[in-house]
């Protein structure tokens, strides 16, 4: 079985779930709840091989692992392991019923992921990634609310953070992946894909090279392992003009919070941040 790996990246609350439904109900692929490998599982590691081969923090030389496996050991281990996971997760799905093309595309969605792409390129040099890009104000607002809530354990509570969490996710996504061939990789904008998912979809398939779905027919949720609703499908039809209209007007009030996250967000497009987004003012 041969993976190929598509990756949704982009700041927590910037619609990485809505696209990644979107697209498995489109593209022929398998997908499933976030990963949080490279973001949370691999990230200690990383930065322990890295100090284990910094002579000033050990006082030694070289240490730990990288004294026994070279890097590029490391990132077949690293690789092996992935797909192995990934496997399991495939094979239980087959168990369910699930047809599974020996050629298989998985789609990744770990929002977070998007502060570390150049860790996954060292891994899986030929992964596809998507950065879905939302407005500030809309994020931020966004992100407050999972803070009161279910999100309380991740979110930040007050402006400031949540908007430096919105920052640091879409400069760290676009200056990584600057550096990534324009093949394989593409943006979208959460507005855009809310208007016209339909358009959106194709283009970023398009742009991928991603095969259509073959058999759609009343797929519309993303497969359940272990009695666990991995995700969930929202139904693009709701999201009608009016309803997009009427959420862009409430952005517009006068309202302390909005206008402080603009504040912000106007400070770091005078210094050159790469944070801007078409048709946000």
């Amino acid at each position: 079985m041969n993976i190929n790996y598509v990756f949704i990246v982009g700041s927590p609350r910037s619609g990485t779930t809505y696209l990644q439904t979107e697209l498995y109900n489109r593209v022929q692929s398998v997908t499933g709840q976030e990963t949080n490998l490279f973001d949370i599982y691999l990230r200690p590691f990383f930065c322990q091989w890295n100090a284990d081969l910094d002579p000033e923090i050990s006082g030694r030389g070289v240490l730990g692992l990288p004294a026994y496996i070279s890097e590029y050991s490391r990132n077949q281990i690293i690789k092996n392991t992935v797909n192995s996971i990934v496997t399991c997760f495939i094979d239980a799905l087959v168990e369910q019923g699930v047809q599974i093309p020996s050629e298989v595309i998985f789609i990744e969605k770990t929002p977070s992921h998007a502060l570390e792409i150049n860790s996954i390129r060292k891994v899986f040099p030929n992964a596809r990634f998507i950065h879905i890009y939302r407005d500030p104000v809309s994020t931020v607002l966004s992100i407050r609310h999972a803070s009161k809530s279910w999100g309380k354990h991740w979110a930040p509570s007050s402006i400031i953070g949540a908007y430096r969490m919105w920052k640091s996710h879409v400069i760290s996504a676009r200056l990584s992946l600057s550096q990534v061939p324009n093949e394989s990789w593409t943006e979208v904008n959460y507005d855009n894909l809310l208007l016209s998912p339909e358009n959106e979809a194709t283009r970023i398939m398009k742009a991928l090279n991603l095969p259509p779905r073959l058999n759609s027919d009343g797929l519309r949720a993303i497969p359940i392992i272990n009695n666990r609703r991995l995700s969930f499908h929202v139904d693009s039809s709701q999201f009608n003009r009016l309803t997009y209209k009427a959420r862009k007007s409430a952005l517009r009030r006068l309202n302390p919070e909005r206008i402080l996250v603009k504040l912000l967000y106007q400070i770091d497009i005078l210094r050159g941040a790469p944070v801007a987004g078409n048709g946000f003012v």
